[in-house]
């Protein structure tokens, strides 16, 4: 009797858990035909209103850049001169080049 009682016990659990997870599931995925308040955020959008310049002049703003320009040009290290390089690259600077592709 008590093992009855407890299968039972059981199979309701299970049942309410399997409904909840339908109801939340469903509750989640918005209805096709229905319109959402949201929309109303976007609503009273307009163009941004900037002030207009006649003529615009980019200038100053180009020696500026040209002027930081150098600060931030990095010092690499030559390798041409590298022991170990130094034969390999005048090997492959001496190959002739080939196109290897196909012919059109």
């Amino acid at each position: 009797m008590q093992e009855r009682v407890l299968k039972i016990s059981w199979f309701i659990c299970g049942a309410l858990i399997g409904i909840l997870t339908v109801a939340f599931a469903l509750g989640s995925v918005p209805k096709g035909s229905k319109i959402t308040n949201d929309t109303v955020l976007y609503q009273n959008l307009s163009e941004i209103q900037a002030r207009r310049e006649l003529e615009p002049n980019f200038d100053n703003d180009l020696s500026r850049l040209a002027h930081l320009e150098d600060r931030y040009q990095e010092k690499l290290p030559s390798l041409k001169d590298h022991p170990s390089l130094r034969e390999p690259l005048k090997r492959v600077s001496k190959q002739k080049y080939r196109y290897a592709g196909k012919k059109r």
